[in-house]
């Protein structure tokens, strides 16, 4: 974590005066710009001509401690509110649709038709759903005001505003409602993250995001240099996957799996991975929705069973959503168990896929309710004694948030004690539990659900001092 701003005035032989608290690496990256501000390199520590971070890096672009503790104060508040709907909530704001430089509309739609389901998405897109700028400033002071997971801009910017024509800019933060959460916010646009720029404003819009205390954004994922549509968009899809697919909830190491992903696309321009600065602790834990279907379980109907006995497996997905929640259950059974039997499921079809040996259901699951998928397998007769075979899944809600599943059997064998041979000791462990209702499961060799003379039998023919 960077603390302090900084800018390329480094002997101060400029007139502007200000502050350089924590320099910039400044690196001549930009095809138009040149020269601009790269934090990236700070963490790119392969050489000197390496630019993909080996680590997370952000930046609070202080000058003073009060802006300090806004931004600290801020983080803590998020960290700790309590959970709502704003953390189901996307929000895309987008310029013109007819515009020399491309279709933002399709632009930011690319990245927002990856969310997954269950997300709450909305769009403020200039001549689509409002029809000026003056329209368009107040939807984006409402969706700041209203709260969100994810804001993010895709269109013409520069330092202190954003639009073809003007629909946000740095005199907007101070002026929104103060809140206890604020979205992340991402600039696929020019300028937006320049903040080592001596100007006629001492600050960008990003920083004015990040430090105007209660207002604005949580952190700010902005550039510094000036870029075109298409690399922006394969930019934005990758921070896409990375926050909502695979759910990476550090937004520092999200930022790095982005430019990771990022780096040698097809059409892409690599200096993006340098351009775009991370304002804000790196550490910070985004207030991703949490999994809806925790409470799932899954069961067998034995921990231990004979070789080739019938075994119930039953998955029962239960839903703490308040609205019909979406769900995909996956199963994979261990070479140690047979192809599944008897396969059903509440609701819909649930399949076996032979390939892979999994058992697979998607479907909706009612507010507050449950479905189960249930089959039958046994364990393969050579299956070896004090051995397990796991059957491991995960049920996937509408968030993509993951809910791990696990059931496992054991073999009941001869070899009852474990050291690798049977013995007379085996026998006499069987026979001292001949009739005890407590006896421990992996004595009952015959599957009959009591110990009796054909577990004793069992043993004394795996015996090799047997008689006979």
């Amino acid at each position: 974590l960077l603390v302090g701003d900084g800018h390329h005035d480094f002997r101060g032989d400029g007139t502007i005066v200000r502050p350089n608290l924590l320099p910039p690496y400044l690196a001549q990256v930009d095809p138009i710009r040149g020269e601009v501000p790269v934090d990236n390199r700070f963490v790119s520590v392969d050489g000197p001509d390496d630019f993909l971070p080996e680590m997370a890096v952000g930046r609070i672009p202080a000058t003073t401690p009060a802006e300090v503790t806004a931004v600290v104060d801020k983080i803590i508040a998020y960290e700790s509110a309590p959970a709502g709907a704003w953390q189901e909530r996307a929000v895309f704001v987008a310029d013109s649709n007819v515009d020399l430089s491309g279709d933002f509309h399709a632009y930011s739609d690319a990245s927002r038709l990856l969310l997954p389901a269950s997300y709450d998405d909305r769009t403020i897109y200039l001549y689509q759903d409002y029809s000026s700028g003056g329209a368009m400033n107040s939807a984006i002071r409402n969706a700041f005001d209203d709260d969100a997971l994810l804001l993010q801009w895709f269109g013409h910017g520069n330092i202190v505003r954003w639009g073809s024509v003007q629909v946000f800019t740095i005199f907007d933060p101070p002026a929104l409602q103060g809140n206890t959460v604020w979205p992340l916010v991402a600039a696929y646009t020019c300028l937006t993250g320049n903040f080592s720029y001596l100007g006629t404003y001492p600050q960008s819009l990003a920083e004015v995001l990040l430090l105007t205390p209660q207002r604005g954004a949580v952190a700010v994922f902005a550039p510094s240099g000036n870029h075109i549509g298409a690399p922006l968009t394969m930019l934005n899809q990758n921070l896409v996957q990375a926050l909502f697919r695979q759910r990476t909830a550090r937004a520092g190491l999200a930022i790095v799996a982005a430019k990771g992903a990022y780096f040698g696309s097809a059409g892409g321009e690599d200096e993006l991975i340098d351009t775009f600065n991370y304002f804000g602790d790196p550490a910070l834990t985004l207030r991703l929705p949490a999994a809806q279907l925790s409470g799932s379980t899954l069961e067998a109907s034995r921990a231990w069973a004979p070789p080739g006995q019938p075994i119930t497996f039953t998955a029962t997905l239960s839903s703490t959503a308040a609205l019909s929640a979406t769900a995909v259950l996956t199963l994979t059974l261990p070479a140690g168990l047979d192809a599944p039997t008897a396969l059903s499921a509440s609701s819909a079809g649930a399949l076996y896929d032979p390939q892979r040996h999994q058992v697979r259901w998607s479907g909706a699951i009612p507010p507050g309710g449950s479905q189960w998928v249930s089959f039958r397998s046994a364990l393969a007769p050579a299956a070896a004694a004090c051995s397990q075979a796991a059957v491991d899944g995960q049920a996937r809600d509408g968030f993509y948030a993951l809910t791990p599943l696990a059931a496992a059997v054991q073999p009941a064998l001869p070899d009852v004690n474990c050291d690798g041979r049977v013995d007379m000791v085996d026998i006499q462990l069987v026979a001292a539990a001949w009739g005890d209702p407590g006896y421990p499961v992996r004595l009952d060799l015959d599957g009959d659900g009591q110990i009796g003379v054909g577990d004793i039998l069992r043993v004394a023919q795996q015996w090799p001092g047997a008689p006979g």
